[in-house]
């Protein structure tokens, strides 16, 4: 249990994470990968969403607090880069 409960390993899941939903709801919408459009700013944040869920669980209820401290890092991370992008 301690192999999976660092900073690194939450940090690869978040970004892991964030590209599978990316990559799923771009398909879906029919949207290119990457787009700096204002109007498709929800792509980002619903693809951030599942990071936020799943660090929560890890922090709350499954006590790997290291993993969910780095997942919930480079979520906010990207939510600040994303904003930075975006709205520049």
């Amino acid at each position: 249990m301690e192999k999976r409960n660092n900073f690194f390993v939450g940090s690869v899941l978040s970004i892991l994470i964030f590209l599978i939903f990316y990559s799923i709801i771009c398909l879906i919408a029919d949207l290119p990968f990457f787009v700096k459009n204002p109007d498709t700013l929800w792509v980002y944040i619903v693809s951030l969403m599942p990071d936020l869920i799943l660090s929560r669980l890890m922090l709350v209820n499954w006590n790997l607090d290291k993993t969910g401290k780095g997942m919930m890092f480079v979520t906010l991370l990207g939510i600040l880069i994303i904003m930075f992008i975006m709205l520049r």
